[in-house]
């Protein structure tokens, strides 16, 4: 591929920094990057030919196996991208594999969402946070969020009905909820049980020594828990794309650098005050 843009996320960030050596392996240099979109130039054995020339959207999986999408041409599997529509901007296509990506499978596939059922999301106006906020919506769901009083109209905007003040008060004691899920990581099982309904499920996004803890006690001690391994896969991508293309979903996109600017632009996301995504345009 040619990229156009590439996103970054907070994986770039523990990977950098060889928080994540026991995935990613201990030698460095690495490069950057994951969610990319650009137009397809070359194709290997076993990719369709229906894909010669399309303008792709996707997302490099794991750690170990990351090569980095921020790069002026990148390879990634056939499996890891699907079509996008070339109306949607470079910008907030490159956004959106990652985070799209996870926020649905976390709501659709470990937490079952189903229509009706009351979601509590801890981090609405993260990169992940905001598409689950409007993903929740699309499954049917009624959206609580949390957010700070700055973005708290943007997330309502995205489809909250409530938005909770993280800095002053406590979520979890705003339930019942169906469903919590945690997209900073920070929530562990026993408190969030009080939080849910007696079917109620929670689900975190990241990776710690707690929530695997959980895991393991879980289904003798707490509420079902679930940590999200996200996955690329042409068909959920394409259900992305085509949201997108019909506007029931948006990439909230917090700022774009160029390439050059990458270490300003990893500055950025390690504040942990961006709104959405930052983006790179190649």
């Amino acid at each position: 591929m040619r990229v156009e843009a590439a996103a970054l996320n907070p994986k770039d960030v523990v990977i950098r920094k060889g928080k994540f050596r026991v995935l990613s392996g201990a030698r460095f240099p690495k490069q950057l990057g994951c969610d990319l979109v650009g137009r397809v130039v070359d194709l290997g054995w076993r990719a369709p030919t229906r894909y010669a020339a399309a303008r792709v959207f996707g997302f490099y999986a794991g750690y170990r196996s990351l090569r980095g999408s921020i790069a002026e041409l990148a390879a990634i599997s056939i499996d890891h991208i699907a079509p996008i529509s070339t109306e949607i901007e470079a910008i907030h296509a490159a956004a959106t594999p990652l985070a799209g990506s996870t926020a649905l499978q976390a709501l659709r596939d470990d937490a079952q969402l189903v229509a009706g059922e009351r979601v509590l999301i801890i981090g609405g106006s993260g990169g992940v946070g905001t598409f689950a906020v409007q993903i929740a919506r699309l499954l049917g769901a009624r959206v609580v969020a949390t957010a700070s009083p700055a973005h708290a109209e943007l997330v309502r905007a995205l489809g909250a009905e409530q938005v909770i003040d993280h800095s002053t008060a406590d979520p979890l004691q705003t339930g019942p909820y169906d469903v919590v899920l945690d997209c900073y990581g920070k929530q562990r099982a026993p408190r969030v049980a009080a939080a849910l309904t007696p079917r109620g499920r929670f689900v975190s996004l990241v990776p710690s020594r707690g929530i695997f803890a959980d895991l393991i006690r879980g289904e003798l001690l707490f509420p079902t828990t679930r940590l999200t391994s996200v996955k690329p896969r042409s068909a959920d991508l394409a259900q992305l794309a085509a949201w997108i293309e019909a506007r029931q979903l948006t990439a909230v996109i917090d700022s774009t650098y160029p390439a050059d600017q990458l270490t300003a632009a990893m500055h950025r996301l390690e504040t942990r005050h961006a709104c959405g995504k930052v983006v790179i345009r190649l």
